[in-house]
């Protein structure tokens, strides 16, 4: 055939190398400083932590410089403020400022040091390779304590991470924030050979509560402002910080906010880590892998942007989700890899496939149905004759009193009559997932789960057979016939393992299913007349149904000829109150003929067949022909 020759002629091998050397360069590109920036301008909005109110800063500030002067300040200023602080029992006190250099003042600065009972932790500093540090740094003092103050801006001088230790000659330092977190915790710090000097990411903390040096000394500040909670003392203006930081929103900061902000985010116990390279690519590759199969899975452009639109946000939504659970992903990656796979394969879709489901289209789609078109289009090998064997539900549904129709209408009237009628009950079924197998005369046969595989196809079957009674109603007062007469349906459903696909010969086919249970589905519709219902269904189907508003009565248990076991039927129903009470009357009426006691099955069902119940009418004219003694509760049809 042609459209064979056509798809052997396409070089799939030659698009998939394309695709591999274009992914591979764009992740290169995608690595540069800019897209870098990009991935932390996403991010940087979320970077907000949970506010804690035992963290506060100390800020030297306009206000504390008009009183002492200019700085640097003499440092019996700090031994004053030290006395005063010391009488708000803080837990761990901070000085963000490197003590370097000697000045006047140290001997009382020293002395006071002495009295504290506070632990507080010093800055040093690394500069040009040089370790800086403290000079009030004690180590026979316990409460005295050192960390390194060194952060490293990113490329867009913001600082989004801080080192937990420095590695100093042979000598792990704790960073400044890393040492006033383990004392805050009252935890021990890094032991033996280990030191880890790999940043860590933290959450700024946009709402710690900020306080004047001057304050404290004078003791104007509340005592419960201090009690307890972890102060750090640094500078409120970046007029006087050589090493000022731009904060994620674009302003100045001083570096005090970022060991607040650091030590806030490690004592709520946040994590906020990278995740790992490796693992994000090979996500994003099969995310691109994925989407390069979406111009050949969806064949309609505006369904295509609209998936691409919802799965680019749902991945932005992800990585939001992501970042708040504590892991950063690489964004640029994340959006332009499988966005750039998807052009790829789109241009190479119009190129090949576009015009090869165009000839598909124009071959079979004037008598192959819409859904399996699209089926055949996504897998042309399914042209092939054959069959694959997969659990279906079947529906096959019959006109009563189409006879007494063609008896008072001319041909033409009843040809109308039948085409109104099949274009009643068509849409019901392909509105809910049904695909329509054949009509024979004013029979339709009907099937779910094929060619596409299909949910809860069982329920969807009964419901189309209950919708279908419903619309027959409808139907038959449009009619409004002077003489009374009606259209009447039996519906048989049955569900089980079927054969589905093309069957017939190369030069013509359809796609049909066969099996025995699509047989029983048939007999099922021929026993509705029988039985005085409309629709009868199998154990199989009402076992699967997961609609609670569809109740089911057992009509029988019986065998059909031809057959040696038993099949129990059931007739399918609107869930109401009243219903359950028929119901549950009926079937107290139903056991006992089937276990024999045709007395009491005849005190429960009488009333019902009283109320036209054919079913129970049924019932109680057989058991009026069943030997009792012989009867094992399965009635035996001896026609079809």
């Amino acid at each position: 055939m042609k459209y064979k020759t056509f798809f052997q002629n396409t070089n799939h091998g030659l698009f998939i190398g394309i695709w591999f050397c274009a992914i591979v360069v764009l992740m290169w590109v995608l690595q540069w400083n800019i897209f870098q920036n990009v991935n932390n301008l996403f991010f940087d909005p979320l970077t907000t932590g949970t506010p804690r109110g035992d963290v506060v800063i100390i800020g030297i500030d306009e206000k504390s410089l008009a009183r002492y002067g200019a700085f640097p300040w003499e440092r019996d200023i700090y031994a004053m403020f030290l006395k005063s602080l010391d009488t708000y029992n803080p837990r761990v006190v901070g000085f963000d400022i490197v003590f370097a250099e000697s000045r006047n003042g140290d001997a009382a600065l020293r002395q006071t040091l002495a009295t504290l009972n506070t632990d507080t932790v010093f800055a040093s500093k690394i500069e040009q390779e040089e370790y800086i540090p403290s000079l009030f740094f004690e180590d026979l003092v316990p409460t005295l304590h050192e960390g390194v103050v060194n952060v490293f801006p990113d490329q867009d001088a913001k600082v989004r991470s801080i080192q937990k230790y420095f590695s100093i000659g042979n000598t792990c330092i704790p960073s400044f924030s890393q040492k006033i977190t383990e004392l805050a915790l009252r935890q021990s710090g890094a032991r033996g050979d280990t030191c880890d000097t790999a940043p860590f990411l933290f959450r700024y903390q946009k709402n710690i509560e900020k306080l004047s040096f001057v304050d404290v000394v004078d003791g104007s500040v509340p005592k419960e402002a201090l009690k307890d909670k972890v102060v750090f003392i640094g500078f409120a203006t970046t007029d006087l910080e050589q090493d000022s930081f731009f904060g994620l929103f674009g302003s100045k900061i001083n570096g005090v906010e970022i060991h607040a902000s650091a030590v806030a985010h490690r004592l709520n116990n946040e994590s906020l880590v990278v995740v790992p390279p490796y693992l994000t690519l090979v996500v994003n590759l099969i995310f691109a892998a994925l989407l390069a199969l979406l111009p050949f899975v969806v064949k309609r452009f505006s369904k295509q942007i609209i998936i691409l639109f919802c799965i680019g946000a749902f991945t932005l939504l992800g990585a939001i989700l992501g970042y708040e659970f504590g892991y950063k992903t690489y964004v640029p990656w994340a959006v332009g890899i499988p966005l750039f796979s998807y052009g790829i394969s789109l241009l190479y879709s119009y190129i090949s496939n576009v015009r090869k489901n165009e000839y598909l289209k124009k071959l079979f789609g004037t008598y192959v149905h819409p859904s399996l078109l699209e089926e055949l289009i996504r897998d042309p090998k399914k042209l092939a004759l054959g069959g694959e064997k997969r659990r279906m539900t079947v529906l096959f549904s019959d006109v009563r009193g189409f006879t007494s129709f063609s008896e008072k209408l001319s041909p033409e009237a009843l040809v109308d009559l039948l085409n109104d009628y099949l274009n009643t009950m068509s849409p019901l079924i392909l509105e809910r997932k049904g695909t329509i197998d054949k009509y024979i005369g004013d029979a339709i046969m009907a099937f779910w789960n094929a060619p596409l595989l299909t949910p809860n196809h069982e329920t969807l079957a009964v419901e189309t057979a209950l919708i279908m009674q419903d619309k027959l109603e409808e139907f038959n007062k449009k009619l409004n016939r002077a003489d009374g007469l009606k259209l009447g349906i039996g519906i048989g459903v049955n569900t089980g393992d079927m054969v589905v696909g093309n069957m017939g010969s190369d030069a013509r086919f359809n796609y049909t299913v066969m099996g025995d249970a699509v047989n029983t589905g048939s007999r099922f519709e021929g026993l509705t007349k029988k039985y005085g219902v409309i629709t009868m269904v199998g154990e199989s189907t009402k076992d699967a149904v997961t609609d609670a508003t569809i109740l089911f009565r057992k009509l029988d248990i019986m065998t059909v000829k031809g057959k040696s076991d038993p099949t129990t039927i059931y007739e399918p129903l609107r869930a109401s109150d009243s219903m359950k009470i028929f119901v549950e009357n009926y079937e107290k009426g139903f056991d006992a003929y089937v276990r024999g006691d045709f007395a009491e099955a005849t005190k429960h069902l009488t009333p019902l067949a009283n109320n036209g119940d054919h079913p129970s009418q049924m019932i109680l004219d057989r058991m009026k022909t069943i030997d009792q003694s012989t009867w094992k509760g399965v009635w035996k049809w001896d026609e079809k």
